[in-house]
């Protein structure tokens, strides 16, 4: 339930920044073909039932996920809307909401979850139900009509033309209908089927139904429905002359019939913005071709900025999880701790530990990093001590340490993939200050815990420069591999410098253009990444073509261009 109910909610909050630019472009693009509205209700729609994020460094979302996955099971929970001022004022809320005392031995945050899916699942029941009944009405009412034509009826019970019924659509006509209004009403109403919008309708009142919670998504879909009126007018009068324009209007006019309910059907002919209809269908003008093109430039970047999420969007993507960092400070350290020379892990388990000097000293787990907002006064008190291009705005992720010390830790990522942290203390008078920041750095010189069998087998090319002292270096052979003369260095089964699997792609002079295979995490940081043969080990390159399938043993940057490049390559290896 849990798990339904955080998905749910931000997907739910996710759409909200669509529909929003949906509303915005949409009454800028008064001109502009009115089908182009409705393939943005579509993307909305998408947007609302689909679980997965789009990630993009086009995204113009603060955040992919509002509320964390776990924010259950944290001690202090919290929210993430990438917006300062509102987590500032929903956070303190939240955070004496999960102190409440409770005596039925559920966690306030968690039974508040739980309520809520009984709730949502309780709402979507009376929007079916609601839809049911409204049907089955309609129904009962077109029940003695007589067939007109095909699928044409004629019924004595109903005041306006409309469509009902979605396999097998049928249009009913009021019997009363005079001659000079049913040729431009049935051309109305078969344009709905042609378009198939008696699907799209109730489509869009099903994920209306999911999302009943959220009132923009019922804005959202009044103004769809609004839209598919429009885009159907303009079907119908496209090529009509200014006469026939006046007497569709006329028609409209005269059939047209209050709004009266969200269901599901029918499609009146008359049911939605009549007013605003007659204007529209008066003052038609083929849209220019110049019109066109804008309209198309502004709906791909609706997709691009508001349907995908930031691609910087957690550390795990960015070789932050279960690495080892040495301590650059970059800003204050008032005990010198730099003489110390630490280093830091962390952990899949989001455990950071330290440790000092290479790894071999003492170590000290400082705490799990739990993804948390930071209050203005403790973000300023640490951006103070960073050079300027360390900003609010630039900030992506904020973690804190839930160590048991009376220091804080905390760690903050920006938009250039820095990773900082910073160690707080208080003073005598229980202020905080800030004893140290630094930037935690990549460093692939210090020992580690553990290695696979296949780690061991064929990882690290010979003549790989170190800067840490190894412990009786050894040499294991690449059986396996065509340049088998290469020899692999292990610090006892332990050192390993980071690699990954990979396609070649392309062959060039100086580079190998390359695809990370799927599960490596260099994937998560570009899918082509040109890999300079010039490689620092002096081994030789083998003889590569488009489709082989090599392992690349290099330094672990990975600069940022299109597509990204490797140039601190060690070896690469062509598997068989």
């Amino acid at each position: 339930m849990d798990v339904v109910m955080i998905k749910l909610f931000n997907m739910s909050i996710t759409a909200m920044w669509l529909i929003l630019a949906v509303i915005i472009l949409r009454a800028i693009l008064k001109k502009a073909p009115k089908y182009i509205n409705l393939i943005m209700w579509a993307l909305v729609g998408f947007r609302l039932i689909c679980p997965f994020n789009f990630k993009s460094m086009f995204s113009l979302i603060p955040t992919a996920e509002t509320i964390p996955g776990n924010i259950q099971a944290t001690s202090s929970p919290s929210i993430n809307t990438g917006i300062n001022a509102i987590n500032e004022i929903v956070n303190p809320a939240i955070s004496e909401f999960s102190k409440m005392p409770y005596s039925i031995g559920y966690n306030p945050v968690d039974m508040l979850l739980k309520i809520s899916f009984l709730v949502w699942v309780a709402g979507i029941a009376v929007m079916l139900v609601y839809s049911a009944i409204s049907y089955l009405k309609l129904h009962r009412m077109v029940r003695a009509s007589i067939r007109y034509n095909d699928n044409i009826y004629l019924c004595d019970n109903i005041k306006s033309p409309f469509i009902l019924g979605i396999i097998k659509p049928r249009i009913y006509l009021p019997s009363d209908i005079n001659a000079n209004q049913i040729n431009p009403v049935i051309a109305h109403e078969k344009a709905h089927i042609r378009r198939l919008d008696h699907i799209l309708k109730p489509l869009g009142f099903a994920v209306m139904s999911i999302h009943w919670f959220n009132p923009l998504v019922w804005i959202a879909y009044s103004l769809f429905c609004r839209d598919i009126e429009y885009a159907c007018d303009e079907k119908v009068i496209k090529d009509m002359k200014s006469e026939e324009k006046k007497t569709y209007s006329e028609v409209l006019l005269s059939l047209s019939i209050s709004k009266r309910n969200l269901a599901v059907c029918p499609l009146a002919f008359g049911e939605v913005g009549v007013k605003s209809r007659i204007k529209s269908v008066l003052s038609y003008k083929k849209p220019t071709l110049w019109i066109i093109i804008i309209s198309v430039i502004a709906l791909a970047g609706v997709a691009i900025g508001f349907m995908t999420t930031p691609a910087d969007d957690s550390i795990d993507g960015y070789h932050y999880i279960d690495r080892y960092f040495y301590e650059d400070v970059i800003g204050v350290d008032r005990a010198n701790n730099e003489l110390r020379d630490y280093r830091y892990r962390i952990g899949d388990d989001m455990i950071i530990t330290r440790f000092d000097g290479d790894g071999t000293g003492n170590a000290k787990v400082l705490g799990v990093l739990v993804k948390e907002n930071i209050n203005d006064h403790d973000l300023d008190l640490i951006l103070e001590t960073l050079p300027s291009k360390y900003s609010k705005n630039q900030i992506t992720e904020t973690y804190v340490t839930s160590g048991p010390y009376t220091n804080k830790y905390i760690f903050i990522r920006f938009r250039n993939r820095d990773f900082i942290g910073a160690s707080l203390s208080t003073d005598g008078n229980g202020n905080y200050y800030v004893m140290k920041s630094f930037k935690l750095k990549r460093d692939h010189d210090i020992k580690i815990e553990a290695v696979t069998d296949f780690e061991k087998d064929i990882i690290i090319g010979a003549d790989i420069p170190t800067t840490a002292p190894y412990a009786h270096p050894e040499e294991l052979s690449t059986a396996g591999t065509e340049n088998t003369t290469t020899s692999v260095i292990v610090d006892n089964g332990e050192n390993v410098n980071p690699y990954f699997n990979a396609n070649v792609l392309e062959v060039n002079e100086k580079n190998i253009l390359v695809e990370p295979l799927k599960g490596e995490i260099e994937r998560n940081s570009a899918s082509k990444i040109y890999v300079s043969t010039d490689v620092i080990s002096g081994n030789p390159v083998p003889e590569l073509k488009k489709g082989d399938e090599v392992i690349i043993i290099y330094n672990g940057e990975i600069m940022e261009t299109y597509p990204a490049e490797i140039s601190g390559v060690f070896t690469i290896i062509r598997i068989k």
